[in-house]
């Protein structure tokens, strides 16, 4: 006699191999409350131990995760990693299936960090777009308290020094104008994104930043400026060459200060002081 499976490990293949019809035949012969249950059954072979729901959510198929989502009444289960089905979409790059789950009422707040660690996953593959739905969605930009800048997650600092750090520019836009976030903020490290941007040599994102006006005057934890980190990646005509401006600091700033009261039509605010994160 040979060896039968069960229904759950018939949807975990069905799933596997995105079968639409062999999953819709499976629900017709389940109750709801075998359906409920079907979706937080953990896979055994799974090194994630994941729920069929997480799976159904790993596979960038909303087609799939839709059919169980009319069934599903926690949508907060973790798996092993300690992650929800949202979690599990965002770092597949899912955006439909994020879209599908948020709508279904899973919580932007999942990751413990307001959903900044979302965007941060949504920053490992430069999705603009991803990033936007997890904004709308409530998603905060702000840092995350009680971490560290040299601590193996990505919020060790806040998300703009990620994106900088990164080299994503459009994000870095995106963060700028829509997320609002303070953009001289030191991270715990003392660098502000300006800082980043100079020493990696970002000269695009260098400029970003000066069009939105970063303070070109903040000092790292080594005492130092901007300028100096240029300099000392480019060579003392680095401004010159770059901005047509000469070397000297207060140029700098003058100049960008210049473009921002021509641009707005009014007064300038004042050189900005960056509060260190605690």
């Amino acid at each position: 006699m040979g060896f039968m499976a069960s229904k759950e490990q018939l949807m975990t293949t069905a799933i596997g191999h995105q079968d639409i019809e062999a999953m819709k035949l499976l629900i017709k012969e389940l109750t709801i409350e075998q359906m409920n249950a079907m979706c937080k059954y953990r896979i055994p072979d799974n090194e994630n131990q994941c729920t069929i729901l997480h799976y159904a959510a790993w596979q960038n198929n909303p087609d799939i995760l839709a059919l169980l989502l009319k069934f599903a009444d926690d949508l907060e289960l973790r798996d092993n990693l300690g992650w929800t089905p949202l979690m599990t979409a965002v770092n597949r790059d899912s955006k439909e299936n994020v879209k599908m789950l948020l709508e279904s009422g899973s919580k932007i707040d999942c990751d413990n960090a307001q959903g900044a660690d979302l965007i941060a996953m949504a920053m490992n593959f430069n999705d603009i777009d991803l990033i936007e739905i997890l904004m709308d969605h409530g998603a905060q930009v702000t840092h995350v308290p009680d971490t560290k800048a040299d601590a193996t997650s990505s919020m060790g600092c806040y998300l703009l020094h990620f994106a900088v750090d990164s080299g994503l520019i459009d994000a870095a836009q995106l963060l700028i104008a829509k997320g609002k976030i303070p953009i001289d903020t030191l991270d715990q490290a003392g660098w502000s994104p300006l800082h980043l941007a100079a020493g990696h040599n970002y000269l695009d994102i260098v400029k970003l930043l000066l069009e939105n006006d970063a303070d070109v005057n903040i000092r790292n934890n080594n005492n130092s400026e901007h300028q100096s980190i240029f300099n000392k990646n480019y060579g003392d005509n680095i401004f010159e060459d770059e901005f047509g401006l000469n070397g000297d600091v207060d140029d700098l700033l003058n100049h960008f200060t210049s473009q921002c009261v021509h641009k707005n039509s009014k007064t300038p605010p004042t050189t900005k002081v960056a509060t260190p994160t605690t």
